[in-house]
């Protein structure tokens, strides 16, 4: 009996409490993988932008190109005075405008014309806040206090990023944070 109590005391005076633990955290190491994630975004981002910009463009070329062709052929058909000409002039604008009218639908449906407008402000929004914690830690000897308060400052900022972000695309993310993990080793 004595054994169980001794035991059971020991074990209770070895338990920490909440109120007892002190966590000390290293302001420079979590600047660093802020700043990493923040790089990782701002590349991530540009891809996105990229991937979508040319997406944007594969889309709308086509819906111009037929929008002046169906023009071309509707002034052909008010100006043909041949009904077979104009029967043929008439299926190729049905033609034309179908497929325009498809594209257009998909250009909206896909919307990556705003997809590549956020990813392409989230990148910059990053960009900045990458730029400007760089300047404030250029400054020669800067104290636990100040990392501190560039750290919350990057914290801050992040969220408020994050809140209007579109997230960037897994395929994408994944590429970038696995070269970004090969250039790592590459350099050791």
């Amino acid at each position: 009996n004595k054994y169980k109590r001794t035991r059971h005391h020991s074990i209770s005076d070895t338990k920490p409490s909440i109120d007892n633990v002190t966590i000390m955290m290293n302001p420079s190491k979590l600047i660093n993988e802020h700043l990493r994630e923040i790089q990782l975004r701002i590349i991530g981002h540009t891809r996105a932008a990229i991937t979508y910009e040319k997406r944007e463009k594969i889309i709308g070329y086509p819906v111009t190109i037929l929008s002046s062709f169906i023009t071309s052929a509707i002034m052909m058909t008010i100006t043909t005075d041949k009904n077979h000409n104009r029967d043929a002039i008439k299926y190729i604008s049905l033609t034309l405008s179908i497929m325009s009218f498809l594209f257009s639908v998909s250009r909206d449906y896909l919307n990556y014309s705003r997809k590549f407008q956020s990813h392409d402000l989230s990148s910059k929004l990053y960009t900045t806040l990458l730029r400007s914690t760089e300047v404030r830690l250029i400054k020669n000897h800067i104290n636990n206090e100040d990392k501190r308060d560039i750290f919350k400052d990057i914290v801050d900022q992040m969220s408020i990023i994050e809140q209007y972000e579109i997230p960037i695309p897994n395929a994408i993310d994944s590429i970038v944070r696995k070269n970004y993990e090969l250039m790592n080793d590459a350099s050791y």
